[in-house]
């Protein structure tokens, strides 16, 4: 069996490819570039796997708080919604980074406070102000990170 290959066949997909892989490693390299460009460590990429599940918790406790100020805004209190919102975010949230147990406690607090004014065994008020602070406390944790 003889395999023959003609260069000519070859050079243009090969040129054609590096020709749009040139410009994707360059994106993709300064998308990793620390600032001020020096070479990427170990340490650096840790950092930024760090910052990327931080960014990511913190959001998804911004939906949540979200969803309990929905429930406080609804014109009538649905309790077996807040119950099952309550618990839903209860057990997401029984570990984390440890960089925001504070918050995940705060909002966990707001969700039994949202959950006790539902079924009527506390008044809006205290409901309220726990949902206020939750989401106070997650714009305080969103702006220690930057723009980075």
């Amino acid at each position: 069996m003889i395999i023959r290959l003609s260069l000519r066949r070859t050079i243009l997909p090969l040129a054609i490819g590096l020709l749009i892989a040139l410009p994707a490693l360059v994106v993709l390299g300064r998308s990793f570039t620390p600032i001020p460009p020096r070479v990427f460590t170990w340490t650096d990429w840790q950092v930024r796997q760090a910052r990327t599940a931080y960014t990511a918790e913190l959001s998804s406790l911004r939906r949540d708080a979200e969803a309990l100020a929905d429930l406080l805004n609804a014109p009538t209190p649905d309790p077996v919604q807040a119950q099952i919102v309550a618990e839903q975010i209860a057990a997401r949230w029984q570990v984390g980074l440890s960089a925001l147990v504070e918050r995940r406690a705060v909002l966990m607090a707001a969700a039994q406070a949202v959950s006790d004014w539902a079924v009527g065994a506390t008044p809006f008020d205290p409901a309220q102000q726990a949902v206020q602070a939750a989401l106070r406390s997650l714009e305080e944790a969103d702006d220690g990170l930057g723009a980075r």
